[in-house]
């Protein structure tokens, strides 16, 4: 009787049969942190939603979450829910490689929600965030035309804004702070970003991406960020320069899969207390396990880096540049401070694209052996685009020249294409015992534990660009970016994420008002 009491007034008042069955069978599902402090509600009626609460304040709703398949099929929506599964997980993760700590405890409440549609969506609730990730058991899904995460944030919430002019890029930003009300409107940013509430903050990062685009944060309405992703590339050139790429034609969906699978983890580190995110493990704990049985072999360490003062050394008795030389004066320099690799950085070989031989000044083969006499490894630079066209070939050449790794720049896209070329170059370097570097790349997020011999990404907008010319920044507002301020913002941040490609400083520096006039003086300028 009173169900259809609720029905008649639902149809008084305007609303569609459909509506009333989701607001009869919607349901709430409340997940705690271990500690009680973080509070998941997960409520499922005509859209999965979620709200979020830390020690009893809001601190956001994600509105919808789905997954839009091919051929209209949409996880999530109107979702007719089958069974559901609360577990704590407790558990410790022995990293083989530590990026913080080696032992970490891996404790959280899971929530797993099944839905008739042969998925699941499942939730965790650690003590310093929280998890979503779906499953799709489907086994004729072919494509992922778009996946959509909608997040509410309080009024007045701030931001720590990486914005981005294309999904094309470097990912080297600034963290803008403004209110999230005067972001643009389809303004995005790469990950991760901050959000401050006012109450606590909120860290917003992926896990586990493997095969499958990157996603960035697009503004819509005031409070509200969607997920955005770059479309699967069909088509991209490579014109005069073989480092950046013309990517001329896009399909109309973001992924190409097969069958079942897992999709990322969309991760909130969440906290009142700044600590918590340089603490955090998140990123690691919701990475899948490392594919390298032995690696102790992997060894990271400080490197002397070439292109930072463009081989120019001095008070020598040789001529410094890219030649036999300076290098090995890089290598004695390496050894006497326990430095433990040095870096033959762009310019090394006969041109970007060829780069199966050296230039004729340097002798690489010898070079190493004169490392090794002094316990010092060698590293290369090489171009991505360059490198894909014979991955394994190019790697087994340097490794017969007993090269210690790669430095792989110029990554620039976050196309499911790209991410798996990640993957795919820690695998075949991991196979020669090979160290890798992401330079021009994204953030970590997961393949770094998957594979520990990627020891480094870059993503950041890092010390190095002081090298340049002021003029080479179009920032009208600030013409010195890369100031003290946001070099202590970025542990917070990007290095919540992972291990991170940044150039801490230089042997000489400058202040700021004599920086331009140092530059026209040094021969750095550009």
């Amino acid at each position: 009787m009173k169900l259809q009491l609720f029905i008649k007034t639902c149809v008084l008042a305007g609303f569609t049969f459909t509506s009333i069955v989701n607001a009869v069978t919607a349901q709430n599902y409340e997940v705690k942190s271990p500690n009680k402090e973080l509070k998941l509600t997960v409520n499922t009626g005509e859209q999965v939603s979620f709200t979020v609460t830390n020690k009893g304040f809001h601190v956001m709703k994600a509105a919808k979450i789905a997954l839009e398949l091919d051929k209209g099929s949409v996880l999530g929506n109107s979702p007719k829910f089958k069974k559901k599964k609360l577990e704590l997980i407790d558990e410790t993760i022995t990293v083989q490689v530590p990026y913080k700590d080696a032992s970490i405890k891996n404790v959280c409440n899971q929530l797993s929600l099944s839905f008739r549609g042969n998925f699941e969506i499942i939730f965790r609730v650690y003590n310093d965030g929280i998890a979503y990730r779906f499953i799709d058991n489907n086994s004729e899904t072919a494509v992922v035309a778009n996946e959509d995460m909608e997040l509410i944030f309080p009024e007045h919430s701030l931001s720590y804004f990486p914005q981005e002019e294309s999904m094309y890029s470097e990912n080297e930003r600034l963290y803008n702070r403004l209110p999230i009300s005067k972001i643009k409107k389809g303004d995005f940013c790469s990950l991760p970003v901050m959000f401050n509430t006012g109450k606590t903050k909120v860290l917003f990062t992926e896990a586990s991406l493997h095969d499958y685009p990157g996603m960035f944060l697009a503004k819509a309405a005031v409070n509200t960020m969607v997920s955005q992703f770059p479309k699967h590339v069909l088509e991209a050139h490579y014109e005069k320069n073989p480092l950046y790429q013309n990517i001329t034609n896009v399909s109309n969906f973001i992924a190409k899969v097969s069958g079942p699978r897992s999709y990322p983890w969309r991760l909130f580190i969440i906290s009142d207390d700044d600590r918590t995110f340089v603490e955090s493990n998140l990123v690691t704990q919701l990475s899948g396990k490392s594919k390298i049985k032995d690696a102790s072999w992997i060894k990271p360490g400080k490197v002397a880096w070439d292109w930072w003062s463009d081989n120019n050394i001095y008070g020598v008795d040789f001529k410094a540049g890219k030649n036999q030389a300076t290098y090995k004066y890089y290598i004695d320099f390496a050894s006497e401070n326990n430095i433990e690799y040095i870096i033959l950085d762009g310019g090394w070989s006969k041109s970007d694209s060829e780069i199966y031989e050296s230039i004729d000044e340097i002798d690489i083969p010898e070079l190493v052996k004169y490392g090794k006499s002094k316990n010092v490894g060698v590293i290369l630079w090489v171009g991505l685009t360059s490198l894909n066209k014979d991955l394994e070939g190019v790697i087994k050449h340097y490794s017969n020249w007993g090269i210690a790794g790669i430095k792989v720049d110029f990554m620039l896209r976050s196309d499911q294409f790209i991410v798996k070329s990640y993957e795919n170059i820690a695998g075949i370097a991991a196979k020669y015992k090979f160290l890798v570097d992401f330079h021009g790349s994204f953030k970590p997020a997961g393949i770094e534990r998957v594979w520990p011999n990627v020891l480094t990404y870059e993503g950041v907008m890092g010390n190095e660009q002081n090298k340049w010319e002021v003029s080479h920044f179009d920032y009208s507002d600030n013409p010195f970016p890369i100031t003290p301020e946001h070099n202590v913002t970025i542990p917070f941040i990007r290095m919540a994420a992972g291990p991170m490609d940044f150039t801490p400083g230089a042997m000489t520096n400058v202040n700021k008002n004599d920086y331009n006039k140092y530059l026209k003086n040094s021969g750095f300028s550009a």
